[in-house]
């Protein structure tokens, strides 16, 4: 009996070493690339990201791999466009590319998911947000938009602010052990806000 407890506990003993080994081994393969700080979204893979790739379809359900929309490679590419928004002067600009990284704080490299991604499933996001404002108008203009409704005459301002929103993505869990559904928030429009000075 005690040579059995012996064994079950150098059973159990074992498999959680190799267990942590494995959480450690998955976390050092993934790394980001410099070329990632200061964005929120970046669309460069991370060195190591094949070794996750290799083993989506067996962690997704079958059901979402299946359902997936067929993209081509033109589709993958980011791109940048111009949406015009006659109604209130703020242009927007859109960015939609195949993102890898999300990070929680720009400034932050060591807070982030890593989201699911491969040429069988593939979660293409369409990122909207302000365009720079363009001469004569700045940052400190107290009338960036809806100028036709005479802001400043009322003591009031208006600005292009980006606005954000919550969405579920697929992302690798903290231990790169399996995939979660998370709700991550990303920009989606540009409007124009009006408050007093």
């Amino acid at each position: 009996m005690f040579l059995c407890k012996s064994v079950l506990c150098a059973m159990a003993l074992f498999l959680s070493t190799s267990c942590d080994a494995s959480v450690k081994d998955a976390d050092s393969i993934i790394k980001i690339p410099d070329e990632c700080k200061g964005q929120h979204l970046c669309t460069i893979k991370p060195e190591g990201y094949h070794h996750l790739e290799a083993k989506i379809e067996s962690w997704l359900p079958k059901y979402l791999v299946k359902n997936a929309v067929n993209v081509t490679k033109m589709d993958l590419q980011p791109r940048i466009g111009e949406i015009e928004k006659h109604s209130h002067n703020c242009q927007e600009e859109m960015e939609q590319g195949f993102t890898y990284t999300y990070f929680y704080n720009e400034s932050n490299l060591s807070n982030y998911e890593i989201l699911v991604q491969n040429e069988k499933f593939i979660q293409n996001i369409e990122v909207v947000k302000c365009r720079k404002l363009q001469p004569p108008l700045s940052a400190d203009s107290n009338e960036q938009c809806f100028q036709h409704l005479g802001i400043k005459t009322n003591d009031l301002k208006s600005i292009c602010q980006t606005i954000w929103a919550t969405r579920p993505f697929f992302v690798f869990n903290k231990n790169r052990t399996g995939i979660i559904e998370k709700l991550l928030r990303i920009p989606v429009t540009c409007s124009c806000m009006v408050s007093y000075h």
